[in-house]
């Protein structure tokens, strides 16, 4: 098992410059493909990035470029967390799977990272904020110890239940449920970066006539029993009652429109990149597929006991079994994207004629599953020279 660990700095703070430049890149590149952290217009310009001290066309093919920020660089972002315990995870073994025929269903979740949340950029947290984790649910000591494999809501895992049975072809074949993140903006839903910017409220100075102009945009947004943001706990309650992940998805897009950025109010760009895995930062939608493999106990029911404060309901992971992460052939684990991994998928869909640019949507909404791996698959596995081994 990994420890609980000491608060340890993460984000583009706490990197050498070349180490954020490399990761400017990336979320530069992956733009249109969900690494963005905010839909806010303020847009930063190659003029605006010459404190980097980088020529511009070293981050971009073109050197002209403009892309999405709030009110803090995103070279300037950074947290303070205190890492959560995770059991060892084991290399899952890509050439037994395809032998046995197994299947894979996807897990699509959010870039949450396990652990406690003390601080974001220099702003330390009046109230620590408990991060729940995506892919790292299963890994979660308690968790792990009473099998449970993936939260969410019923309806969801009712859905990923009945898809698994069936693709177990009545029992006779293992199904393995496997993570896959979405977009950067993912945890909009889930409480944590709602209550992170509730927390970096206690402590920022805003105008009453701003803080009022929130309010009633809230109160219509939302309903009239919006307490107003004066009163963080009773915001707080309010957004975190059962059924309010919608009010919460309000919120957050609320306070990142850049008329309540400039008027003072927390950086939900830098609270989403707190909340989020440190080392997701940049990724595109599906490209972090395989982090976390869990063979599903369909024998067993959805439980109403999950460990988790947004989403209520877990499926069960088969009893015994280890946790597992996508693994080359010398067993260093990697990310791999999802179209690589659920090539069954996506070749149905170019066979059918469906555009690429709607994949993982249509993969999200229709569970997509794997029979094996690909050839594809394996032989990017045994080409790889670089991963994470480590529970990352």
């Amino acid at each position: 098992m990994s420890p609980a660990s000491k608060a340890v700095q993460q984000g583009m703070s706490a990197l050498s410059e070349v180490g954020v430049l490399n990761k400017l890149k990336n979320y530069i590149d992956n733009l249109s493909r969900g690494s963005k952290l905010t839909t806010s217009n303020i847009k930063v310009t190659p003029e605006d990035m010459k404190y980097l001290n980088y020529p511009t066309d070293q981050l971009s093919n073109t050197g002209k470029f403009s892309f999405n920020v709030g009110s803090v660089p995103i070279t300037k972002m950074g947290s303070v967390i205190e890492p959560g315990a995770t059991v060892k995870t084991e290399p899952f073994d890509f050439d037994r799977f395809t032998r046995n025929k197994d299947k894979m269903i996807l897990l699509e979740g959010d870039q949450a990272d396990l652990g406690r949340l003390l601080a974001v950029n220099s702003q330390e947290l009046t109230t620590p904020v408990q991060l729940e984790a995506g892919y790292k649910y299963a890994m979660e000591p308690e968790n792990y110890l009473n099998n449970r494999a993936w939260a969410s809501d019923i309806g969801k895992l009712s859905a990923i239940r009945n898809k698994a049975i069936k693709a177990s072809e009545d029992g006779k074949r293992k199904v393995y449920g496997v993570y896959s993140n979405m977009a950067a903006e993912s945890g909009n839903y889930a409480n944590m970066v709602s209550n992170t910017a509730l927390s970096m409220l206690d402590t920022t100075k805003i105008k009453k006539k701003d803080i009022n102009k929130f309010n009633k945009l809230m109160k219509e947004r939302t309903t009239k029993d919006f307490p107003g943001v004066e009163d963080v706990d009773g915001t707080r309650e309010f957004l975190n009652a059962d059924g309010a992940g919608k009010y919460r998805i309000i919120f957050n897009k609320t306070m990142e429109m850049p008329t309540f950025q400039k008027a003072g109010f927390p950086d939900i760009a830098s609270a989403r990149a707190a909340t989020n895995v440190d080392s997701m930062f940049g990724m595109g939608t599906g490209d972090a597929t395989g982090r976390m493999i869990a063979e599903l106990d369909l024998e067993k029911p959805i439980s109403d006991v999950s460990n988790h404060s947004t989403y209520k309901y877990s499926l069960p992971r088969k009893e015994g079994t280890p946790i597992y992460r996508a693994a080359n052939e010398r067993g260093v684990f990697v990310d791999i994207p999802r179209s690589m991994l659920f090539d069954d998928f996506i070749k149905a869909r170019r066979e059918g004629g469906f555009p690429e640019g709607s994949d993982n949507r249509s993969m999200s909404m229709q569970l997509g599953t794997q029979s094996g791996a690909s050839d594809e698959l394996l032989r990017y596995l045994s080409a790889q020279r670089r991963g994470y081994p480590f529970n990352n």
